[in-house]
Protein backbone atom coordinates (compact mmCIF):
# COMPACT_ATOMS: atom_id res chain seq x y z
CA UNK A 1 0.00 0.00 0.00
CA UNK A 2 2.81 2.39 0.97
CA UNK A 3 4.41 1.51 -2.66
CA UNK A 4 1.32 2.54 -4.61
CA UNK A 5 1.46 6.17 -2.53
CA UNK A 6 -2.07 4.77 -0.39
CA UNK A 7 -0.75 3.95 2.98
CA UNK A 8 -3.03 2.95 5.97
CA UNK A 9 -4.69 4.93 8.24
CA UNK A 10 -2.28 3.82 11.18
CA UNK A 11 0.27 1.44 11.29
CA UNK A 12 2.79 0.23 13.67
CA UNK A 13 6.69 1.59 13.51
CA UNK A 14 9.64 3.07 15.99
CA UNK A 15 9.64 6.23 16.09
CA UNK A 16 12.42 8.45 14.33
CA UNK A 17 14.70 7.15 11.41
CA UNK A 18 12.54 3.76 11.04
CA UNK A 19 10.07 6.23 8.40
CA UNK A 20 12.67 7.26 6.71
CA UNK A 21 12.68 3.66 4.94
CA UNK A 22 8.69 4.86 4.23
CA UNK A 23 9.30 7.89 2.88
CA UNK A 24 11.58 6.07 0.27
CA UNK A 25 9.29 3.81 -0.77
CA UNK A 26 6.38 6.01 -1.33
CA UNK A 27 5.79 7.83 -4.85
CA UNK A 28 5.32 11.08 -3.02
CA UNK A 29 8.05 10.38 0.03
CA UNK A 30 7.03 11.96 3.29
CA UNK A 31 3.62 13.95 1.74
CA UNK A 32 1.91 10.55 1.30
CA UNK A 33 1.88 10.29 5.45
CA UNK A 34 0.32 12.82 7.74
CA UNK A 35 2.28 15.34 9.74
CA UNK A 36 1.29 14.63 13.02
CA UNK A 37 3.69 18.25 14.40
CA UNK A 38 0.37 19.73 15.52
CA UNK A 39 -1.22 16.76 17.76
CA UNK A 40 2.12 16.17 19.48
CA UNK A 41 1.86 20.05 20.32
CA UNK A 42 -1.58 19.63 21.66
CA UNK A 43 -0.79 16.44 23.66
CA UNK A 44 2.72 17.79 25.16
CA UNK A 45 4.67 14.92 23.31
CA UNK A 46 7.42 17.19 21.66
CA UNK A 47 8.37 18.41 24.82
CA UNK A 48 9.49 14.59 25.76
CA UNK A 49 12.83 13.48 25.24
CA UNK A 50 10.60 10.46 23.20
CA UNK A 51 8.85 13.17 21.23
CA UNK A 52 12.10 14.55 20.31
CA UNK A 53 13.31 11.34 19.51
CA UNK A 54 10.33 10.43 17.02
CA UNK A 55 10.98 14.21 14.79
CA UNK A 56 11.84 14.03 11.17
CA UNK A 57 13.55 17.29 9.91
CA UNK A 58 11.06 19.21 12.34
CA UNK A 59 8.35 17.06 11.96
CA UNK A 60 6.21 14.67 13.57
CA UNK A 61 5.04 11.40 11.49
CA UNK A 62 4.89 9.05 14.19
CA UNK A 63 3.75 9.43 17.79
CA UNK A 64 4.70 7.07 20.83
CA UNK A 65 1.55 4.81 21.48
CA UNK A 66 3.53 2.87 24.33
CA UNK A 67 7.10 2.04 25.51
CA UNK A 68 8.29 -1.43 25.29
CA UNK A 69 11.36 -2.71 27.05
CA UNK A 70 14.16 -4.62 25.93
CA UNK A 71 15.69 -4.73 28.91
CA UNK A 72 14.45 -8.36 30.32
CA UNK A 73 16.22 -11.07 31.86
CA UNK A 74 14.11 -14.16 32.20
CA UNK A 75 15.29 -16.65 35.15
CA UNK A 76 15.54 -20.40 35.06
CA UNK A 77 14.02 -20.88 38.59
CA UNK A 78 14.61 -24.31 38.88
CA UNK A 79 18.69 -23.88 38.61
CA UNK A 80 18.49 -21.25 41.08
CA UNK A 81 15.89 -23.33 43.66
CA UNK A 82 18.66 -26.32 42.75
CA UNK A 83 21.57 -24.01 43.99
CA UNK A 84 20.01 -22.16 46.81
CA UNK A 85 19.62 -18.93 45.60
CA UNK A 86 16.21 -16.51 45.98
CA UNK A 87 15.23 -14.54 42.40
CA UNK A 88 17.21 -11.66 42.54
CA UNK A 89 15.55 -8.30 42.30
CA UNK A 90 18.66 -5.56 42.44
CA UNK A 91 21.71 -5.51 40.27
CA UNK A 92 23.84 -6.63 43.38
CA UNK A 93 22.09 -9.50 43.65
CA UNK A 94 21.93 -10.50 40.05
CA UNK A 95 25.64 -9.89 40.80
CA UNK A 96 25.96 -12.12 43.52
CA UNK A 97 23.76 -14.67 42.12
CA UNK A 98 25.92 -15.18 39.07
CA UNK A 99 29.06 -15.27 40.97
CA UNK A 100 27.60 -18.07 43.06
CA UNK A 101 26.59 -19.85 39.64
CA UNK A 102 29.70 -19.20 37.98
CA UNK A 103 31.56 -20.60 40.87
CA UNK A 104 30.33 -23.58 40.79
CA UNK A 105 30.54 -23.77 37.33
CA UNK A 106 27.41 -23.07 35.80
CA UNK A 107 26.77 -20.53 33.45
CA UNK A 108 24.71 -17.58 35.22
CA UNK A 109 23.64 -15.82 31.76
CA UNK A 110 23.16 -17.09 28.22
CA UNK A 111 22.08 -14.82 25.20
CA UNK A 112 18.86 -16.35 23.55
CA UNK A 113 18.09 -16.74 20.32
CA UNK A 114 18.74 -18.40 17.17
CA UNK A 115 19.29 -15.41 14.99
CA UNK A 116 20.92 -11.83 14.62
CA UNK A 117 18.10 -10.07 15.64
CA UNK A 118 18.41 -11.07 19.74
CA UNK A 119 22.23 -10.70 19.39
CA UNK A 120 21.50 -7.11 17.47
CA UNK A 121 18.74 -6.01 19.70
CA UNK A 122 20.95 -6.86 23.08
CA UNK A 123 23.70 -4.82 21.57
CA UNK A 124 21.51 -1.70 20.78
CA UNK A 125 20.13 -1.93 24.87
CA UNK A 126 23.86 -2.20 26.00
CA UNK A 127 24.82 0.72 23.27
CA UNK A 128 22.14 2.86 24.81
CA UNK A 129 23.22 2.20 28.28
CA UNK A 130 26.82 3.01 28.12
CA UNK A 131 26.68 5.98 25.33
CA UNK A 132 23.37 7.70 26.81
CA UNK A 133 20.26 9.03 24.97
CA UNK A 134 22.18 11.67 22.73
CA UNK A 135 24.59 9.06 21.54
CA UNK A 136 22.18 6.82 20.66
CA UNK A 137 19.96 9.38 18.79
CA UNK A 138 22.63 9.83 17.08
CA UNK A 139 23.96 6.57 15.49
CA UNK A 140 19.72 5.94 14.74
CA UNK A 141 20.14 8.81 12.54
CA UNK A 142 23.60 8.02 10.65
CA UNK A 143 25.00 11.07 12.25
CA UNK A 144 27.25 9.85 15.24
CA UNK A 145 31.18 10.74 14.56
CA UNK A 146 33.03 7.68 15.33
CA UNK A 147 35.71 8.05 18.06
CA UNK A 148 38.89 5.66 18.05
CA UNK A 149 39.87 4.89 21.31
CA UNK A 150 43.64 4.38 21.61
Amino acid sequence: MIMAGKPPEAFQVHCGPEMISYFLASPNKEADFADLTQVGKEIGVLETAVGKVCMLSGKLYTTPVNLHRANLIFMNEEVLDANGIKPPRTLDELIAASKALQAKGIPAMVQAGADLFTVLHLWEQIFLAVTGPQKFIEFMYGTLTPEIQA
